[in-house]
């Protein structure tokens, strides 16, 4: 019984206390037995609902994946409409731009698509050199293109050299996910200012949003996966954004002003 205690307490499970017919412990046996069945069985079932809740939180986050891309390619389809309706002279050039866009969006779907299938474990990063300034740009384009008659994007880069290492497609989504909310927290019309600066081996990205602001109780949370201020959401577009900003060797903060706006710091190495 001892040896079994033991045994038992070092994690094995698969250990059973043989004893004579006759032995006066076999009740305390019997009984450390069962114990022994009915622990193996919670394991199991532990293990099983582990994989459940993987499963669930994969699902998020495929889910919240998929959605950034949808929204450019609503905002298009939206804007293509408005001009359409508006019988405006431009409707060949906004047709072309917004098909452009929609078609970058749908490869951008298939590429999440084909990232999931390929593993379930996190990729490392794919590092190479590229420029920050023309990421951040690529980024914006479509929204400042779309909605600009409701959000007014402005950029100002402090600096001619924004080159850095890392994994441009995971900065575009950490940085996708950032713009999305401070867009959605802009309930009609507002801005939205993005400065970037360099200091040494340092770079510096600013976003900051006119829109509702957030609640300095709830300020500290904004970062935890599955926590959302908003009504609809999955809550990790602001997890993943700092992941991938801490993967790349970075840091980000928010501070917030109800009813002024939201104000995203990133820190980044060159």
């Amino acid at each position: 019984l001892e040896v079994g205690t033991k045994e038992v307490s070092s994690g094995n499970l698969e250990i059973s206390i043989p004893h004579k017919p006759q032995d006066e412990m076999k009740t305390l046996i019997d009984g450390f037995n069962t114990m022994i069945k009915n622990l193996k069985k919670h394991e199991q079932e532990l293990t099983e609902m582990s994989k459940k809740v993987a499963w669930a939180e994969m699902a998020r986050k495929v889910a919240h994946e998929i959605k950034n891309p949808l929204t450019p390619i609503q905002l298009s389809a939206e804007h293509l409409l408005r001009v359409y309706k508006d019988k405006r002279k431009d409707f060949d050039q906004a047709l072309q731009e917004s098909a452009s866009y929609i078609i970058k969006e749908v490869e951008n779907l298939r590429k999440i698509a084909q990232e999931f299938l390929e593993t379930s474990k996190e990729a490392a990063l794919r590092k190479e050199p590229f420029d920050l300034k023309v990421l951040i740009q690529d980024t914006v384009a479509p929204y400042k293109k779309m909605i600009s008659e409701r959000i007014k994007f402005k950029e100002t880069f402090e600096g001619r050299d924004f080159h850095m290492v890392g994994d441009r497609s995971k900065m575009m989504i950490a940085l996708r996910n950032i713009f999305i909310n401070a867009i959605e927290a802009i309930q009609d019309k507002g801005e939205i200012r993005v400065s970037v600066s360099r200091k040494k081996d340092r770079i510096k990205v600013e976003i900051k949003d006119t829109g509702i602001g957030i609640e300095k109780e709830l300020l500290e949370r904004i970062f935890e996966p599955n926590f959302s201020t908003k009504d609809v959401g999955t809550g990790l577009g602001l997890p993943i954004a700092k992941k991938i900003i801490e993967e790349h060797g970075g840091s980000i903060r928010a501070s917030s002003k109800e009813k002024e706006g939201t104000h995203i710091s990133i820190d980044l190495p060159e």
